[in-house]
């Protein structure tokens, strides 16, 4: 088993500020350092999408399309990786904020409400999301006491 199965990885378009954004607040909210982090084009992401069985793929992700991924045409941007099982869009982001702590934890109860809705919702986010909080030139460069929660 890779070492990286063992890890929950949030995967995100490291040019986008809304993602940059979503990764800081994570890490604030995440103390006891039970998340990783990968921006979607890292050599171990393309490993991870090379090498992922079809029955974990859990939320209907295209495996193919992700594997040419271009993060700045694509609203797919966050990606969540667990016990070996990938997840996407809102699907993603409610099994992230499970592991954080705060009142953001209360988005695990919306992953009820049906998927035509809240990924309805992630995608019109996700497709403007240049638009509405730019695009950065660099990637987020980890503080010291970070470091370890990223993986290139």
């Amino acid at each position: 088993m890779e070492d990286y199965e063992r890890k929950r990885i949030v995967i995100f378009d490291s040019d986008c500020n809304l993602c940059n954004f979503f990764v800081n607040f994570c890490i604030e909210r995440d103390p006891d350092f039970n998340l990783h982090f990968a921006p979607i084009r890292s050599p171990l992401i393309q490993d991870i999408l090379l090498n992922i069985e079809p029955r974990k793929n859990l939320t209907g992700i295209d495996i193919e399309k992700l594997r040419a991924l271009n993060p700045s045409t694509d609203p797919t941007t966050i990606l969540f990786y667990e016990d070996g099982f990938l997840y996407s869009k809102s699907h993603a982001v409610f099994r992230i904020a499970n592991h954080l702590n705060g009142i953001i934890r209360i988005l695990k109860f919306f992953r009820w409400i049906p998927d035509f809705i809240t990924n309805t919702i992630y995608y019109l986010v996700a497709k403007y999301r240049y638009r509405l909080f730019g695009r950065s030139s660099t990637c987020r460069i980890p503080q010291p006491e970070d470091g370890i929660r990223f993986i290139d």
